[in-house]
């Protein structure tokens, strides 16, 4: 039909990285969608000549590929529980931002969604209020708060008050030597995880506690994409 696009994107390995890209590339098709849908006689035609039906397509495509964003921060193999923990946080206080905004017709973080929303009635904006209030507790308690730490000196062991430590703690002598060490200071400054790898034998009262913050998988993220290079090797094209 002369499009730009000639297929429509199937999963890919990553399956919940390409959501957002497919209902994006559907969003761009829907002309010949509908076209192709209407010349087999199919009723999912009809959705695709509904004004609302595409509106919600748009915020769907908007709020799949902010999701997107969030997931590839959290996939990566050295983020830590805390970080992972923080990303989540950022994510719930935005949903909340863009209700409010939903609330009173501003869709500057919805940008499809404000492009395909003409003609539409303004009860969408109070279905997408809602959808967005109930993502945001969908949220809520992803990271179990008994699992996330208090103690900020595993993250920033050099700018920590040594007020913020128990007087009886044993571990707070070698967080003092630990903060008056300029060479650890400066390879803190690389990675969190490596730096107390380092540290392991040398400082064992402080590591044994950063370990058990440190070490913990956030995500499914390492295993799905071990299974993923395993398929890899399985093809024919491998062999």
């Amino acid at each position: 039909m002369g499009s730009e696009h000639s297929i429509i994107l199937l999963h890919t390995d990553v399956r919940w990285l390409s959501r957002g890209l497919i209902l994006n590339r559907v969003l761009e098709l829907l002309t010949e969608l509908e076209i192709f849908l209407r010349d087999r006689n199919s009723k999912l035609c009809e959705d695709f000549a509904d004004p609302k039906f595409i509106a919600c397509l748009g915020y769907l495509s908007d709020i799949f590929t902010h999701l997107k964003q969030v997931n590839k921060q959290l996939h990566r193999t050295s983020v830590i529980i805390v970080e992972a923990s923080k990303k989540m946080t950022a994510l719930q206080t935005k949903l909340d931002l863009w209700a409010r905004r939903v609330h009173q017709s501003n869709f500057a973080n919805l940008p499809n969604l404000d492009e395909e929303r003409s003609g539409v009635l303004p009860e969408i904006n109070e279905d997408i209020t809602e959808h967005l209030k109930i993502l945001k507790n969908h949220f809520t308690g992803y990271f179990s708060k008994d699992i996330i730490p208090t103690e900020r000196w595993i993250i920033r062991p050099s700018a920590t008050e040594l007020s913020e430590m128990k007087d009886d703690d044993p571990a707070i002598e070698k967080l003092i030597d630990l903060q008056f060490s300029a060479t650890l200071r400066e390879e803190l400054k690389r990675l969190v995880f490596i730096f107390w790898v380092k540290l392991a034998y040398s400082f064992t009262l402080l590591t044994q506690p950063a370990f058990q913050v440190l070490v913990p998988f956030v995500t499914t993220y390492l295993c799905e994409s071990g299974f993923s290079s395993l398929v890899a090797m399985k093809i024919k094209a491998r062999n």
